[in-house]
């Protein structure tokens, strides 16, 4: 196909200058610069600037004109680019603002108005007022604000301007009361007794406990009254018993009925005896529940009882310890002798 000669043939801002092969062509715009163009792209007027047009198009939908235009004590004068306007202060001052801070009303004055504040700020007399948990107690110019004595006894500076705002209340002390006000919801986590509570909470509610197969994993559940609620278990403890001050394994939590669950009417708090002979009936091969006798030296029966459980709780004898003799482990314990019952 035979190229086109476009040099000097103008596209919107752009003149074409040289070609400079591939189908593109050197031009110049009107304001200036150079820039390379497809021809395509010059034919179909896709591109008839080296970008200016588009920039100033923008800036033009975006320019928000300022002049003339007032903003606290300041009047704006005229655009100095970059985002900034010199305004003129009514104090006489001249001062270059950003115009986000005009906007926003961060800015108000050359800085006259607020070294007035500042001053008219000492002429407000604040001793003896209360100022939520501070009372003003003398003026401390260095610092622009106020010597303050707190309820629960610091005293700290306050600036002016944060103790007339209402931004400060205290020396810090509200802010930590209401942190621990949140975080604390019963005050027992580091109790004996909530101990007693998170164990009973996870044999019940927790599969992956190693205790779960015999509690929650066969029905036995904690009341809705003191599932979420440590306090009322707490409350039902203090008046039903428990001691926190019990020596270990004299103050348990007892289920009267082993088959129910965790409730007031169900619970007791009782030794680890009373405790054990209330388990459950474990699931035991017959020869389990033979009875056993103790005998003397020479093999005469002295006593004989129903079980090991049975003869441990009429001797005190542990029923480990009877248990070891009668299967040969030991050949006595307590100085007693034992053997399973024929």
């Amino acid at each position: 196909m035979k190229l086109i000669d476009r040099t000097g043939m103008r596209y919107g801002r752009l003149v074409a200058k040289k070609y400079m092969g591939s189908s593109k062509w050197l031009c110049e715009c009107d304001c200036g610069k150079t820039t390379i163009v497809k021809g395509c792209a010059l034919t179909t007027g896709n591109t008839t600037s080296c970008g200016c047009l588009r920039n100033e198009k923008s800036g033009q939908r975006n320019f928000d004109d300022k002049t003339g235009r007032r903003f606290g004590r300041l009047v704006a004068l005229e655009y100095e680019g970059g985002g900034f306007w010199k305004c003129q202060c009514d104090c006489g001052n001249v001062v270059s603002v950003k115009g986000k801070y005009l906007n926003d009303g961060s800015t108000k004055s050359c800085g006259c108005l607020q070294a007035e504040y500042k001053f008219g700020d000492e002429l407000d007399d604040k001793t003896g007022k209360r100022f939520g948990r501070l009372t003003a107690l003398s003026y401390v110019p260095e610092k622009h604000g106020w010597l303050c004595r707190c309820d629960c006894g610091n005293e700290v500076v306050v600036d002016s301007h944060t103790l007339s705002r209402g931004d400060s209340r205290s020396c810090g002390c509200y802010k930590l009361d209401k942190w621990h006000s949140v975080i604390t919801t019963h005050g027992g986590t580091h109790t004996r007794l909530y101990g007693v509570y998170k164990g009973m909470v996870q044999r019940t509610c927790n599969p992956k406990n190693r205790h779960y197969k015999y509690y929650g994993g066969r029905g036995i559940t904690i009341c809705d009254e003191w599932l979420h609620n440590f306090a009322a278990f707490r409350d039902w403890a203090m008046a039903n018993g428990y001691d926190p001050n019990a020596p270990k394994g004299q103050c348990t939590i007892d289920r009267i009925d082993n088959d129910r669950g965790y409730s007031p009417d169900n619970c007791r708090w009782v030794d680890v005896k009373v405790q054990n002979n209330n388990k459950r009936k474990p699931k035991r091969k017959p020869s389990g529940f033979k009875p056993v006798e103790q005998v003397d030296a020479d093999g005469n029966v002295i006593a004989r009882y129903p079980s090991i459980v049975d003869a441990s709780n009429a001797t005190g004898i542990s029923a480990s310890g009877i248990s070891g003799v009668c299967h040969g482990h030991s050949k006595t314990t307590h100085g007693t002798i034992w053997r399973l019952a024929s």
